[in-house]
């Protein structure tokens, strides 16, 4: 996790294994709030490995 402009950004790495046996992988960021009952996921973005960086909704890349 990262503290960013309005709350943290926390990165996770995803990988899925197909019922044929592929496999897929790509990177989270999700952007937390806090609220009155603890933190919560206010956006979640999910790239493929292979694609583009990781970017929350303000536009900034936090694992850059």
């Amino acid at each position: 996790m990262k503290r960013v402009p309005g709350g943290l950004a926390a990165w996770s790495r995803l990988l899925t294994i197909a019922g044929d046996g592929s496999v897929a992988s790509a990177d989270a960021v999700d952007s937390l709030v806090e609220t009155a009952d603890g933190w919560r996921v206010a956006t979640r973005t999910v790239h493929p490995r292979h694609g583009g960086p990781a970017v929350i909704t303000d536009g900034t890349a936090p694992w850059a």
